[in-house]
């Protein structure tokens, strides 16, 4: 009898020290919001007969700015995500947030067909799924033992 193969773990899935990967997930794709929310208001308001899915372009700057203007937001009781891990953020947020496009990119949310640019079509996710991700970044409050092991059920 053949032994299972053991899954290869990478070495920043190993020294993974951060907030959870769901966390991060949501603040990548909350980049997307208003194009996609815009584009699901057009398609209720006609109707779905003219509302046409567009692709939407970001840079991969303009998310790992965005990612990390949310972890820095305060919430209720003051604390950020920044707070609870200050030095992950300081040398591994930028790895850790290309390390989740590619797995978005891997779960059919998102695409990247130009270098350095990622693309979401504006009706990957359903309205209620965004209320979700804003549940997720802005209503719970950070803390270390927060622990959502899948945010949203993926698209291939």
């Amino acid at each position: 009898m053949q032994k299972p193969k053991l899954k290869k773990i990478k070495q920043s899935d190993k020294e993974h020290s951060g907030p959870t990967a769901s966390i991060i997930d949501a603040a990548i794709l909350r980049c997307w919001e208003f194009e996609a929310t815009r584009w699901q208001e057009q398609k209720a308001y006609f109707r779905g007969s003219h509302a046409i899915a567009s692709s939407i372009d970001k840079t991969q700057s303009e998310i790992i700015n965005s990612v990390k203007e949310s972890m820095e937001r305060k919430y209720s009781n003051g604390t950020t995500w920044i707070n609870l891990y200050p030095l992950w953020f300081k040398e591994n947020l930028e790895t850790y947030v290309q390390d989740r496009l590619q797995a978005l990119k891997v779960n059919g949310f998102i695409d990247n067909s130009k270098a350095g640019v990622w693309t979401m079509i504006s009706n990957t996710i359903e309205e209620t799924e965004w209320d979700l991700l804003r549940l997720v970044s802005e209503i719970m409050l950070p803390h270390k033992q927060l622990n959502i092991p899948e945010l949203l059920r993926p698209r291939n």
